[in-house]
């Protein structure tokens, strides 16, 4: 939902100002199978594509990409590592 205020704060909340980007879509999942699904499906058709946990490491590109998807994972309440 480009317009909504979920997106927009996942589009313009980063910890550097290096990493100010413009992704082409966001999507924050709310479950872990969502995740999962969405990081298959782009790594399977080679899209580019970055993920956002916290969004702080102080690096350009680290939690945001240009021309690509953002996955913010501020929806999800609990992580489990398989």
């Amino acid at each position: 939902m480009p317009n909504s205020s979920d997106s927009e704060s996942e589009r313009t909340n980063f910890w550097d100002i290096r990493s100010s980007m413009e992704p082409v879509c966001i999507f924050l999942p709310t479950t872990a199978d969502a995740a999962s699904d969405a990081v298959t499906i782009l790594y399977k058709e080679k899209d580019q594509f970055a993920i956002r946990g916290g969004g702080y490491m102080n690096y350009p590109g680290s939690n945001n990409i240009d021309n690509g998807v953002l996955v913010g994972l501020n929806g999800l309440k609990k992580l489990r590592s398989t």
